[in-house]
């Protein structure tokens, strides 16, 4: 069985500064994806992924490639 489980970072505030822009830049990753999925009316992951990676990667230069969609 798999769950989820709570636990308290104690991070440094530098630490606390990169998580916050790891956060925004993933989020603002996700949103223009789906924005571009919206918008084109796309649903499938792959050609999605093929219509906004590059621009995506340009957007959000400080995100590895894992985070971008």
């Amino acid at each position: 069985m798999d769950g989820t489980v709570p636990l308290a970072l104690r991070v440094t505030q530098e630490q606390d500064a990169a998580l916050s822009a790891t956060i925004a830049g993933f989020t603002a990753a996700f949103n223009a994806v789906c924005r571009v999925g919206w918008d084109a009316n796309e649903k499938n992951g792959v050609r999605l992924h093929h219509l906004t990676y590059r621009e995506t990667e340009g957007e959000s230069p400080n995100l590895v490639s894992d985070l971008l969609l």
